[in-house]
């Protein structure tokens, strides 16, 4: 049994296994045959659910918009953007450490960077916390 592969081979089942997980997250969500809710009937669920939601003082054609969701709005697209910063640079520190090839100076510079990253992902997480609070208990 020959172990070793060529390069073209272990291109070709990248390539393969790249493909393979695309057409699962591309297509395999399509054939789950949900049903979209275009049925022409009304569903006792959701009737049900309108009903508690007007109970709670929501209705259904509303367009006001309150000071707490365009805070919620604006503080979310921020820490979306700083969450995805967090992904960056664990990405960046990662390949710096793997290529670093025991390089003492870039393996010091990577681990910092991921440390810098963890605290500052607690931060944002504590960011979040704290607008979850203040908007939940004092912002009504």
């Amino acid at each position: 049994m020959n172990l070793i592969f060529d390069k073209g081979k272990i291109y070709a089942m990248r390539i393969f296994f790249m493909s393979l997980v695309f057409f699962s997250l591309a297509v395999l969500p399509n054939l789950t045959l949900a049903q979209t809710g275009n049925t022409g009937t009304k569903n006792a669920l959701t009737e049900k659910m309108k009903l508690v939601a007007e109970g709670a003082g929501y209705a259904e054609n509303t367009d006001a918009t309150t000071l707490r969701k365009i805070f919620g709005s604006a503080i979310g697209g921020v820490l979306s953007v700083l969450g995805v910063m967090f992904l960056i640079f664990i990405i960046y520190a990662g390949y710096t450490y793997m290529s670093a090839h025991g390089e003492e100076e870039k393996v010091k510079k990577s681990l910092a960077t991921i440390r810098q990253a963890i605290i500052g992902l607690i931060i944002i997480i504590s960011a979040f916390a704290l607008w979850a609070f203040v908007a939940t208990y004092i912002i009504k």
